[in-house]
């Protein structure tokens, strides 16, 4: 690892940061937005929503990494903040006991994050090998479809592995001050993906299992650029340097991360099953572009907690509370605002939006949309608070709260369409009900209290 001063310094780049950050969030929303369009345009509304259906429950194979990624990052901000300590110990004329020769504190975390990648990508292939071969068992799928189903499955879940394996690098990157670099290496495998989809599906023809093979090609670039851009800062990871201890800290700390995440599919994924399972399969194309709406705009302020969340443990593990207290509240208020902007917007325009993506007014989609987008609001102003407690540490009582409000989103959603018959609004009404009551009544109040800002 670089010496401190020849790194970034964290607090004069947030501009640059913020910025890059966005610039991966607009080309992230831009593909998903081109590639759904050509699903949508090229092969029909039963693809489309087997193309939802695939890519939202997919996504639950991110979790195999066991939040490796931000255990990471609360690792290395530690190991930072102690040698920053010690060179500053030994330039007074201190006597310490901390080693700075090879291997540091931070190439055991390295080594040990790397190791631990490497099993995890073998347990999340097997996951998606499995997933893939009895996707049809799992899921109401046409006959038609089956075949490229399985194609489309695997794939985009082996892309998914090769994604969160590549965090390990990306979390080195992240909090030795190239945030922004990182961010541009991810914004270029999102590009590449939607070009090569582009060219293949709309040059040659294709399916949803060619949609998955440009995923896969693209999450296998993104892994080698990272790995190559963090050996220019920091040895080559050495086995012989992983610890069973260093590796115990990182999995007590990312299985809880991975317990928060987890909670992502009693959401949407559970809200698509039960469309699925209890309204009828077809209403899922109805209710997908709204959420395909709602993560695009959450991705607007995931961008800043995604930059806060290194920032945030390098200034907790320093002592620098003060500066955690103005992340907080300054990201909160900005998010907020940004979010409730662009919603409101959204809606104004939704009938223009759909007919320009999908060319088609979806009206049945848009009778839901404002309610949609209520939830998005409220949900996508904690994203700051999320990256602030799990940069502080705080990570048991931040999942501990998510598990509960998804467990209860799955349960009302049931009741109001099961036995209420409310149809779509029955999941959208279970939504915002768990989503104010976390977000809004008990985020702020635990934050504000662990900053010492309120008391009680």
């Amino acid at each position: 690892m670089p010496p401190a001063s020849s790194r970034p310094s964290v607090s004069t780049t947030m501009s640059l940061d913020i910025a890059s950050a966005y610039l991966l969030t607009g080309t992230r929303v831009a593909a998903w937005i081109i590639v759904s369009a050509i699903v949508f345009r090229a092969m029909g509304e039963e693809s489309f929503g087997i193309f939802a259906l695939g890519r939202s429950t997919v996504g639950l194979l991110a979790y195999s990494a066991l939040g490796l990624g931000p255990a990471m990052m609360r690792r290395l901000a530690e190991a930072i903040s102690a040698r920053r300590h010690a060179s500053n110990t030994v330039s007074h004329g201190g006597v310490i006991d901390y080693e700075l020769t090879s291997p540091t504190a931070l190439d055991i975390i390295h080594a040990s994050g790397a190791l631990l990648a490497l099993i995890l990508g073998f347990i999340g292939t097997a996951l998606a090998i499995a997933y893939s071969l009895n996707y049809n068992l799992l899921h109401v799928i046409p006959s038609p479809f089956v075949h490229q189903t399985k194609w489309f499955i695997l794939s985009m879940g082996l892309g998914v592995v090769l994604r969160v394996m590549s965090d390990v690098s990306g979390a080195v990157l992240q909090t030795n001050g190239r945030i922004a670099l990182d961010n541009l290496l991810q914004t270029a495998a999102e590009a590449f993906w939607t070009i090569i989809c582009l060219i293949w599906i709309l040059g040659r023809g294709g399916d949803l299992s060619t949609v998955g093979y440009c995923f896969l090609l693209s999450s296998l670039a993104l892994l080698l650029i990272r790995v190559q851009q963090t050996h220019r800062i920091a040895p080559w990871p050495q086995i012989s340097h992983a610890d069973s201890g260093e590796m115990f800290h990182l999995l007590a700390f990312g299985v809880m991360v991975m317990f928060s995440q987890s909670a992502e599919f009693l959401y949407a994924p559970v809200d698509y099953i039960i469309i699925n399972r209890l309204i009828a399969p077809d209403i899922v194309a109805h209710y997908a572009p709204a959420l395909q709406i709602d993560g695009a705009l959450l991705l607007l302020v995931t961008a800043v907690g995604a930059v806060l969340l290194p920032k945030a443990a390098l200034a907790h593990t320093s002592g620098n509370l003060a500066l955690v207290r103005k992340y907080y509240i300054r990201g909160t208020l900005i998010t907020a605002g940004l979010l409730l902007a662009a919603a409101l917007t959204t809606i104004a325009l939704a009938k223009w939006i759909f007919i320009a993506w999908l060319g088609d007014e979806m009206t049945s989609t848009r009778i839901i949309l404002p309610a949609v987008l209520l939830h998005t609001t409220m949900g996508g102003s904690s994203a700051v608070g999320r990256s602030i407690l799990l940069g502080m540490g705080k990570v048991n009582p931040f999942t501990t709260a998510v598990l509960i409000a998804g467990v209860m989103n799955m349960v009302l959603a049931i009741i109001f369409v099961h036995y209420f018959g409310w149809g779509l609004w029955g999941i959208v009404i279970a939504t915002n009900i768990v989503v104010f009551c976390r977000t809004i009544l008990w985020q702020p109040w635990y934050v504000l209290r662990q900053l010492r800002v309120i008391t009680n």
